[in-house]
Protein backbone atom coordinates (compact mmCIF):
# COMPACT_ATOMS: atom_id res chain seq x y z
CA UNK A 1 0.00 0.00 0.00
CA UNK A 2 0.99 3.72 -1.10
CA UNK A 3 1.54 6.12 1.97
CA UNK A 4 1.04 9.73 1.43
CA UNK A 5 3.69 12.01 0.91
CA UNK A 6 4.10 15.96 -0.08
CA UNK A 7 6.24 14.44 -2.63
CA UNK A 8 4.98 11.89 -5.17
CA UNK A 9 6.48 10.03 -7.89
CA UNK A 10 5.34 10.47 -11.49
CA UNK A 11 5.43 7.14 -13.47
CA UNK A 12 4.11 5.72 -16.80
CA UNK A 13 0.33 4.51 -16.37
CA UNK A 14 -0.88 1.23 -16.21
CA UNK A 15 -5.09 0.84 -16.57
CA UNK A 16 -4.39 -2.35 -14.62
CA UNK A 17 -1.67 -1.79 -11.77
CA UNK A 18 -1.80 2.20 -11.42
CA UNK A 19 -3.82 2.91 -8.69
CA UNK A 20 -4.21 5.93 -6.00
CA UNK A 21 -2.40 5.60 -2.24
CA UNK A 22 -5.07 5.57 0.49
CA UNK A 23 -6.59 9.05 0.33
CA UNK A 24 -5.18 10.26 -2.68
CA UNK A 25 -6.83 10.37 -5.94
CA UNK A 26 -4.75 9.39 -9.38
CA UNK A 27 -4.13 11.92 -12.00
CA UNK A 28 -3.86 10.10 -15.33
CA UNK A 29 -2.35 12.64 -18.47
CA UNK A 30 -2.48 10.32 -21.64
CA UNK A 31 -0.18 9.96 -24.28
CA UNK A 32 0.03 9.74 -28.19
CA UNK A 33 1.70 7.43 -30.27
CA UNK A 34 2.06 9.53 -32.98
CA UNK A 35 4.32 12.34 -30.82
CA UNK A 36 5.99 9.74 -28.77
CA UNK A 37 4.82 10.44 -25.40
CA UNK A 38 3.71 7.88 -23.01
CA UNK A 39 0.61 8.14 -20.51
CA UNK A 40 1.82 8.88 -17.23
CA UNK A 41 -0.02 9.01 -13.64
CA UNK A 42 0.18 10.77 -9.99
CA UNK A 43 -0.82 9.85 -6.80
CA UNK A 44 -1.89 13.25 -5.10
CA UNK A 45 -4.24 14.41 -2.78
CA UNK A 46 -7.50 15.48 -3.87
CA UNK A 47 -8.67 19.52 -3.65
CA UNK A 48 -11.16 19.78 -0.68
CA UNK A 49 -14.22 22.19 -0.65
CA UNK A 50 -12.48 24.24 1.65
CA UNK A 51 -9.31 24.38 -0.63
CA UNK A 52 -11.93 25.66 -3.00
CA UNK A 53 -13.88 28.03 -0.61
CA UNK A 54 -10.93 29.42 1.19
CA UNK A 55 -9.44 30.67 -2.35
CA UNK A 56 -12.75 31.23 -3.95
CA UNK A 57 -12.15 35.21 -4.56
CA UNK A 58 -8.98 34.08 -6.36
CA UNK A 59 -10.55 31.52 -8.60
CA UNK A 60 -13.87 33.59 -8.84
CA UNK A 61 -12.52 35.17 -12.08
CA UNK A 62 -11.66 32.42 -13.87
CA UNK A 63 -14.98 30.07 -12.52
CA UNK A 64 -17.14 33.33 -14.38
CA UNK A 65 -14.66 32.71 -17.16
CA UNK A 66 -14.86 29.36 -17.61
CA UNK A 67 -19.05 29.43 -16.97
CA UNK A 68 -18.73 31.98 -19.89
CA UNK A 69 -17.51 29.52 -21.87
CA UNK A 70 -20.03 27.22 -21.25
CA UNK A 71 -22.89 29.57 -21.78
CA UNK A 72 -21.15 30.13 -25.23
CA UNK A 73 -21.35 26.52 -26.14
CA UNK A 74 -25.13 26.03 -24.90
CA UNK A 75 -25.70 29.14 -27.44
CA UNK A 76 -24.26 27.80 -30.29
CA UNK A 77 -26.14 24.28 -30.08
CA UNK A 78 -29.05 26.27 -29.64
CA UNK A 79 -28.30 28.34 -32.72
CA UNK A 80 -27.21 25.24 -34.49
CA UNK A 81 -30.64 23.31 -33.61
CA UNK A 82 -32.07 25.84 -36.37
CA UNK A 83 -33.58 28.48 -33.37
CA UNK A 84 -32.99 31.81 -33.21
CA UNK A 85 -33.79 32.86 -29.40
CA UNK A 86 -32.82 31.91 -26.26
CA UNK A 87 -34.62 31.54 -22.67
CA UNK A 88 -32.32 32.85 -19.74
CA UNK A 89 -32.52 29.17 -18.20
CA UNK A 90 -31.31 27.41 -21.40
CA UNK A 91 -27.74 28.86 -20.23
CA UNK A 92 -28.39 29.52 -16.44
CA UNK A 93 -26.06 27.74 -14.02
CA UNK A 94 -28.49 25.02 -13.95
CA UNK A 95 -28.20 24.01 -17.71
CA UNK A 96 -25.17 24.61 -17.18
CA UNK A 97 -24.21 21.62 -14.67
CA UNK A 98 -26.94 19.38 -16.86
CA UNK A 99 -24.46 20.25 -19.80
CA UNK A 100 -21.47 19.30 -17.63
CA UNK A 101 -22.67 15.91 -16.41
CA UNK A 102 -23.73 15.24 -19.40
CA UNK A 103 -20.37 15.56 -20.83
CA UNK A 104 -18.31 14.36 -18.14
CA UNK A 105 -16.73 10.74 -19.21
CA UNK A 106 -17.35 8.42 -16.13
CA UNK A 107 -16.83 4.67 -16.92
CA UNK A 108 -18.11 1.99 -14.56
CA UNK A 109 -14.12 0.43 -14.63
CA UNK A 110 -13.47 4.29 -12.60
CA UNK A 111 -15.92 3.71 -10.68
CA UNK A 112 -15.29 0.15 -9.49
CA UNK A 113 -11.77 0.98 -9.49
CA UNK A 114 -12.23 4.07 -6.93
CA UNK A 115 -14.24 1.78 -4.45
CA UNK A 116 -11.64 -1.62 -4.81
CA UNK A 117 -9.09 1.27 -3.35
CA UNK A 118 -7.89 -0.21 0.32
CA UNK A 119 -9.83 3.29 2.29
CA UNK A 120 -12.69 3.26 0.33
CA UNK A 121 -13.25 -0.53 0.56
CA UNK A 122 -12.92 -0.98 3.96
CA UNK A 123 -15.17 2.36 4.66
CA UNK A 124 -17.61 0.41 2.78
CA UNK A 125 -17.15 -2.65 4.82
CA UNK A 126 -17.80 -0.83 8.02
CA UNK A 127 -20.89 0.49 6.97
CA UNK A 128 -22.01 -2.84 6.13
CA UNK A 129 -20.80 -4.13 9.73
CA UNK A 130 -22.37 -1.76 11.97
CA UNK A 131 -25.66 -2.21 10.07
CA UNK A 132 -25.34 -5.93 10.45
CA UNK A 133 -24.36 -5.56 14.28
CA UNK A 134 -20.82 -7.31 14.10
CA UNK A 135 -18.53 -6.22 16.47
CA UNK A 136 -15.15 -7.34 17.64
CA UNK A 137 -12.74 -9.49 15.66
CA UNK A 138 -15.12 -11.10 12.64
CA UNK A 139 -15.50 -14.42 12.02
CA UNK A 140 -14.67 -16.08 7.97
CA UNK A 141 -18.08 -15.96 7.29
CA UNK A 142 -18.57 -11.83 8.15
CA UNK A 143 -15.33 -11.17 6.49
CA UNK A 144 -17.03 -12.96 3.47
CA UNK A 145 -20.52 -11.63 3.58
CA UNK A 146 -19.11 -7.87 4.18
CA UNK A 147 -16.63 -8.13 1.39
CA UNK A 148 -19.44 -9.72 -0.54
CA UNK A 149 -21.75 -6.41 0.31
CA UNK A 150 -18.67 -4.13 -0.40
CA UNK A 151 -18.90 -5.63 -4.17
CA UNK A 152 -22.63 -5.36 -4.12
CA UNK A 153 -22.67 -2.08 -3.86
CA UNK A 154 -19.80 -1.05 -5.96
CA UNK A 155 -21.80 -3.02 -8.73
CA UNK A 156 -24.86 -0.40 -7.92
CA UNK A 157 -23.09 2.21 -8.16
CA UNK A 158 -21.36 1.62 -11.18
CA UNK A 159 -24.69 2.02 -12.72
CA UNK A 160 -24.27 5.68 -12.58
CA UNK A 161 -21.60 5.88 -15.49
CA UNK A 162 -24.64 5.70 -17.32
CA UNK A 163 -25.93 9.12 -17.96
CA UNK A 164 -29.71 7.26 -18.75
CA UNK A 165 -29.98 5.31 -15.53
CA UNK A 166 -32.91 6.06 -13.34
CA UNK A 167 -33.45 5.39 -9.51
CA UNK A 168 -35.87 5.49 -7.49
CA UNK A 169 -36.79 8.26 -4.41
CA UNK A 170 -35.36 4.96 -1.90
CA UNK A 171 -32.49 4.09 -4.15
CA UNK A 172 -31.09 7.18 -4.35
CA UNK A 173 -31.22 8.24 -0.87
CA UNK A 174 -29.54 4.73 0.30
CA UNK A 175 -26.70 5.27 -2.49
CA UNK A 176 -25.78 8.97 -1.06
CA UNK A 177 -25.99 7.23 2.55
CA UNK A 178 -23.07 5.14 1.54
CA UNK A 179 -21.09 7.66 -1.01
CA UNK A 180 -21.54 10.27 2.37
CA UNK A 181 -19.93 8.03 4.48
CA UNK A 182 -16.78 7.93 2.05
CA UNK A 183 -13.77 9.75 2.17
CA UNK A 184 -13.93 13.47 0.14
CA UNK A 185 -12.92 13.12 -3.42
CA UNK A 186 -13.16 14.10 -6.60
CA UNK A 187 -14.43 11.02 -7.35
CA UNK A 188 -17.04 11.27 -4.52
CA UNK A 189 -18.41 14.36 -5.79
CA UNK A 190 -18.66 13.11 -9.21
CA UNK A 191 -20.95 10.41 -7.65
CA UNK A 192 -23.28 12.81 -5.86
CA UNK A 193 -23.52 15.20 -9.04
CA UNK A 194 -24.32 12.22 -10.89
CA UNK A 195 -27.50 11.00 -8.08
CA UNK A 196 -28.27 14.94 -8.35
CA UNK A 197 -28.31 15.31 -12.07
CA UNK A 198 -30.60 11.70 -12.08
CA UNK A 199 -32.92 13.61 -9.27
CA UNK A 200 -32.99 16.55 -11.21
CA UNK A 201 -34.49 14.71 -14.93
CA UNK A 202 -36.65 12.86 -12.26
CA UNK A 203 -38.59 16.11 -11.09
CA UNK A 204 -38.35 17.62 -14.67
CA UNK A 205 -40.40 14.37 -15.73
CA UNK A 206 -42.67 14.70 -12.86
CA UNK A 207 -43.60 18.26 -13.32
CA UNK A 208 -44.14 17.53 -17.21
CA UNK A 209 -46.87 14.74 -16.46
CA UNK A 210 -48.31 16.43 -13.70
CA UNK A 211 -48.23 19.51 -16.22
CA UNK A 212 -50.06 16.89 -18.44
CA UNK A 213 -53.00 16.22 -15.69
CA UNK A 214 -51.19 13.06 -15.53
Amino acid sequence: MSTISSVNSISLFDSKTSVAATGCILLVSKGSEKLGKSSICASVLPLTAADITSNIDSLMPHIQAYLKTERIKLMRAIYDSGKAEIREEQVGIAAIIEALEASSRLTQDQIKSYLANEEERETLKACFAEKLGYSGTLTSDQETKLTKLAAGLAEKLAELASGKIVWSAKEQEKALEYIGMLPESGMQSRLVARIEAMNRKVEKADDIMEALGF
